[in-house]
């Protein structure tokens, strides 16, 4: 099986094998929990508190489970196992080595023999598999869909709410008027500026110089949790300085710009040895 599929498809695996169930059997639980206390007709608070004790036990007794299995297919199934490491780390289907997390992975002994040799593989040195299909530089630059999305649905939200309920409502047109407004000006401001320049040499961004990879060092993407919501950044150490970019408002999904760094990278390294 080594080989035969790209890291990609193993994360796209990875998200509907763990994310999606476990969003499935919490939410089903919640409003099971509270739709039985209103049929019960005890508290909806019992209800919703059963709902999210049972979804989140039951979530974490299969996301122990199904993460063991995951892993162990995946990482025998993909030829570039730190790219796929560093992905899957990323997206959020596997916790750094020795982490409590990681320690709530239910494995047999079959499996813990599958995953030291995984292991071992993975101390191994490797050879670096380029992709062709990547360009010697890409730039990135901001997306501004996001500001028209929200003023088109403030203007929508307001027209509907004029209608049903109020037209004093559509005061909210003020807000969304400027909302896109302020989108187009940035728009045009920033065309032609890339937000991130990233190539064989080494990383800039409109905060920061260009430096080469050997200055560059802790390059990653990392998804930062802020309670129920949470975003991607971008960050880099450099000497004197860091880089700390949101990739909210960016034209580049997080496992886009992971395999840019992990492809730029080793074409740099491949070629300090061959120069």
């Amino acid at each position: 099986m080594e080989g035969k599929i790209t890291v990609d498809e193993a994360i796209k695996k990875g998200n509907r094998m763990l994310k999606y169930p476990i969003r499935c059997v919490f939410t089903l639980f919640l409003f099971g929990g509270l739709f039985l206390s209103m049929l019960l007709k005890i508290h909806p608070a019992i209800g919703l508190i059963s709902g999210v004790l049972l979804g989140g036990g039951l979530g974490l007794l299969y996301s122990g489970i199904m993460t063991t299995k995951w892993r162990i297919w995946a990482f025998s199934s993909v030829d570039n196992l730190h790219e796929l490491k560093r992905a899957a780390i990323t997206e959020q289907l596997i916790n750094e080595d020795n982490s409590w997390q990681e320690k709530l992975e239910i494995r047999s002994e079959s499996d813990k023999a599958l995953l030291a040799a995984i292991q071992n593989r993975l101390e191994e040195e490797r050879s670096f598999i380029d992709d062709l299909g990547v360009a010697n530089q890409t730039l990135i630059f901001n997306s501004y869909i996001e500001w028209n999305l929200g003023g088109w649905f403030l203007i929508v939200l307001g027209v509907v709410t004029g209608y049903l309920i109020s037209w004093f409502t559509l005061i909210i047109l003020i807000p969304a008027i400027g909302i896109l407004y302020k989108g187009y000006t940035r728009s045009r401001t920033d065309i032609g500026k890339a937000v991130i320049t990233i190539n064989n040499k080494g990383i800039g961004t409109f905060s920061a110089d260009f430096h080469t990879w050997s200055e560059i060092e802790n390059e990653k993407v990392t998804y930062i949790s802020t309670g129920r919501n949470g975003y991607y950044q971008f960050t880099y150490d450099y000497p004197g300085g860091s880089e700390n970019i949101s990739l909210n408002f960016i034209k580049v999904k997080p496992s886009q710009l992971n395999h840019l760094l992990y492809i730029y990278r080793n074409r740099y390294q491949a070629n300090k040895q061959w120069p």
